[in-house]
């Protein structure tokens, strides 16, 4: 047996044996858990050399148990083995709509077992989920959180309140999709993504702030679990929904402005190889490629101004969305 799986089983062993929260670990339990994380980083390879098959794949910071992706849904089956010993991965959490989901589905050889979370943030297990985080079923089982930041409808109508009244009539033609009462088509979809064009990541940004506040949180939570740790969290490219969920995780972990402006700007690097690709598939949707695939450090500063003016900063907007002072000590402790 490894000195991953060992400690993991020990992980196991001792919270089912003390009963401790799903939130907070004895030090017995700690202990174990952090001899698995350096097991899992026996090998001095990077996590993009350890698993090719996460683009944009990264450490929040060096040594940290969460990791930052793009969508995985080209990974090899020969790169199972990669997140599983070489990362160690005991989830994934996908933060892309229901409609991503579908049309760019994840292998399913990359989990054992998944959790669907709700609109409000409430985790829905599946019936074998308690055996496999226990250990009881698979020391080694990962578990797929798929946790939707926003879903599509939701953008939709953020983009419908917010456009300019000359744009209105046109976007007012596809209200019976906007309600809910027809799928939106991908003529729709381009209409409105052509509208959010012109907000733009700074727009995009601040819509998922205001108005997904409980998915935010629960995202945010389940990194505070360390049953779930080592971890790797992405949407699409890894960079937008997964950037600002990094922002507020590194700024709960002590990180400083410039250390946050850094880990964004490194995605230009991670996606560089994809770049080509990733800009053909934003066209397609009606976004516009050099802005929906910019990198830029000045968006970092965007975040926190508006967190800044709307909330009086990032610590009351966690507050706001029930991510306490409580909470954010515990993200400090793992992050």
């Amino acid at each position: 047996m490894t000195r991953a799986a060992s400690a993991v089983r020990r992980l196991c062993a001792a919270r089912l044996h003390t009963g401790a929260s799903a939130s907070v670990g004895q030090e017995g339990a700690a202990h174990a858990h952090r001899a698995m994380f350096q097991a899992a980083s026996v090998t001095q390879m990077s996590p993009m050399e350890a698993a090719p098959g996460f683009p944009n794949l990264r450490r929040l910071r060096e040594g940290s148990p969460i990791m930052r992706s793009a969508c995985p849904s080209k990974c090899p089956p020969e790169e199972r083995d990669a997140i599983r010993s070489k990362l160690g991965v005991r989830s994934l959490v996908d933060l892309r709509t229901a409609d991503e989901r579908y049309g760019d589905p994840l292998p399913h050889m990359l989990w054992d077992s998944v959790v669907r979370v709700r609109q409000g943030g409430k985790l829905v297990y599946p019936s074998n989920e308690a055996a496999v985080r226990s250990g009881l079923e698979s020391h080694e089982g990962v578990v797929l959180y798929n946790v939707p930041l926003y879903t599509t409808r939701r953008i939709m109508r953020w983009v419908l309140v917010n456009a300019p009244l000359w744009e209105k009539p046109q976007l007012l033609s596809s209200l019976p999709t906007v309600i809910g009462l027809q799928q939106p088509c991908a003529d729709t979809l381009q209409i409105y993504n052509a509208s959010l064009s012109r907000h733009g990541l700074q727009g995009h940004n601040k819509f998922l702030l205001s108005s997904c506040g409980e998915q935010v949180r629960a995202v945010l939570e389940l990194m505070c679990d360390r049953r779930n740790l080592p971890m790797v969290f992405f949407c699409s490219l890894g960079k937008d929904r997964t950037g600002v969920i990094s922002m507020l995780a590194l700024h709960c972990g002590g990180a400083s402005r410039e250390e946050i402006r850094e880990d964004f700007r490194r995605s230009a690097n991670g996606l560089a190889h994809v770049r080509s690709e990733a800009m053909a598939t934003l066209e397609k949707k009606g976004l516009d490629p050099e802005e929906f695939i910019s990198a830029r450090a000045e968006l970092v500063d965007d975040v926190f101004g508006y967190l800044g003016t709307e909330y009086g900063g990032v610590d009351a907007y966690l507050d706001a969305i029930g991510f306490g002072q409580e909470w954010r000590d515990r993200l400090s402790e793992v992050i």
